[in-house]
């Protein structure tokens, strides 16, 4: 091949190169769903009542029969908070503990995050309130 020829060919894969990056990648969708337990009354710390507000990440390329019907995961919700074993744990460990739970029963979710929101009690006179964050990976 000529010089010349090497450099058209050259001139030829670099114009390739930059029209292809200047093409707009394909859309990927990040879809979620997000809902609220509120005033939901457990006994962790002694009796005490909070509000739980869940956000799901689903993992990419869904297809229509595998996304999970939020009301089972709402009640399985309510179901672990009553029944939590640990009840002296701090919250924080708590709100880890069903994060994890979440994620280790829906392998369709890329990601969770609780926001677990303590209401006032007469022994403790303020609102706290613990958001953790897990994804697959």
């Amino acid at each position: 091949m000529s010089r010349l020829s090497a450099v058209r060919v050259a001139v030829l894969i670099l114009l390739g190169l930059c029209a292809s990056a200047g093409r707009a990648a394909e859309p990927v969708a990040r879809e979620s769903i997000s809902f609220v337990i509120e005033k939901f009354p457990v006994q962790q710390q002694g009796p005490q009542v909070v509000d739980l507000a869940v956000h799901l990440d689903y993992a990419p390329g869904l297809s229509p029969k595998d996304y999970p019907d939020f009301e089972v995961i709402y009640h399985q919700l309510e179901t672990w908070m009553t029944g939590y074993p640990a009840k002296n744990d701090y919250w924080e460990v708590f709100n880890k503990r069903l994060c994890q739970d979440v994620l280790a029963h829906y392998p369709m979710l890329a990601g969770v995050t609780l926001e677990l929101t303590v209401h006032p009690t007469f022994g403790v006179p303020y609102a706290q309130t613990i958001r953790t964050s897990l994804t697959h990976g």
